[in-house]
């Protein structure tokens, strides 16, 4: 199911509704890689509608079909908001300031390397 963006936002409903399943997974080697993907690796697939049209128009009542439905709006609103931070200029800042301290922590050990090196 981790293969697919389909595959990964069934996942995130599933997760969204019955939250020991997580708990569960974390127990098993195969359920931290599938937590992984669906978490970390793809955590930023854009929401996909026909997957949650078909579990709103499968569900197995009301209750179930509104609660997805819910779920299905906050992720869009969710996704929207973290487009909109992810571009804003103070993000992008934010980036570029954490690049260049990388690059100069990076750059200052390697001349701290160097020069361990010289004086052995």
């Amino acid at each position: 199911m981790t293969e697919s963006a389909a595959g990964r936002e069934r996942l995130r409903l599933q997760f969204a509704e019955d939250p020991g399943l997580v708990l569960w997974l974390q127990g098993t080697t195969a359920g931290q890689e599938a937590l992984a993907r669906v978490e970390l690796e793809y955590a930023l697939d854009p929401p996909d509608a026909d997957v949650a049209e078909t579990a709103i128009r499968t569900a197995p009542s009301l209750q179930v079909a509104e609660a997805r439905r819910h779920w299905f709006d906050q992720r869009v609103l969710d996704y929207a908001q973290w487009q909109a931070d992810a571009s804003s200029p103070r993000r992008t800042a934010a980036r570029e300031r954490t690049r260049v301290a990388m690059l100069n922590a990076f750059t200052q050990a390697q001349g701290e390397d160097r020069t361990t090196d010289s004086a052995r």
